[in-house]
């Protein structure tokens, strides 16, 4: 039991969360450092830590250029369209207040969820628009994104074993305890059939659920912690 014990105990460590971690030591140069930094954060949803401990969120992935840090920021930009371009408005046909498409005289077709007609027959609407912004990497403490499949087989197959390794411990532990009751206890053989068979059952169960928790439970970490790259620029 104390080998179970022990192997339940370490497989339970590779439950957690593998990560990576690159520093411009790690590189012959900064500027190599800076190159693998731009092939793998390109296209990742970013996690950037801020040298004042406040934290950055890009979807959109990132890049450094002249020793800054540029991403893209979605703005919520106003335009408006005036009466003399308009040819005609698509209103919805669901409400009539809501106009889904604004045709211009040149043909171009404008489709927003917010499109406003205003007292002067002009049309106003609002997209998003994308901006660069530029931020100098002396403020960047590290940057870090995670990759959810990459994080998934090992904690799979660790809660894999756990689980087994739980349902034979149960399994053992059930059989000595039942064991003992039975040696104490005296009565009929149909009577001691049954309970065989009804502890037979219990075991086969018991394992069977322990090691799908296991299964489903390791999936689960792996995929929500996943496999964390983390690039340090200051320390």
């Amino acid at each position: 039991m104390k080998i179970f014990c022990f192997i339940i105990s370490v497989l339970s460590l590779f439950l957690i969360g593998c990560s990576s971690t690159y520093r411009v030591s790690d590189f012959s140069s900064k500027d190599k450092f800076y190159e693998h930094f731009n092939k793998s954060a390109s296209d990742k949803s970013l996690k950037i830590i801020l040298c004042n401990d406040s934290t950055i969120n890009v979807d959109n992935g990132t890049s450094i250029s002249n020793d800054s840090l540029i991403f893209a920021v979605p703005i919520l930009k106003e335009e408006k369209i005036s009466r003399d371009n308009i040819e005609e408005l698509v209103y919805n046909s669901y409400d009539i207040n809501i106009i889904n498409t604004v045709i211009l005289k040149n043909g171009k077709l404008i489709t927003s969820n917010n499109i406003q007609l205003l007292s002067d027959s002009s049309v106003a609407f609002w997209d998003y628009v994308t901006t660069n912004e530029y931020l100098s990497l002396n403020n960047v403490k590290k940057i870090s994104y995670k990759n959810h499949w990459l994080g998934l087989p090992v904690p799979l197959i660790s809660g894999t074993l756990l689980g087994v390794g739980l349902g034979i411990l149960f399994v053992e532990v059930n059989d000595t305890f039942s064991s003992g009751s039975s040696g104490s206890q005296s009565g009929s053989g149909a009577n001691m059939q049954s309970s065989s068979n009804s502890q037979d059952g219990t075991d086969e169960y018991a394992f069977l659920g322990l090691s799908t928790i296991g299964i489903l439970g390791g999936g689960l970490l792996g995929w929500i912690n996943g496999w964390t790259y983390t690039y340090e620029f200051a320390p």
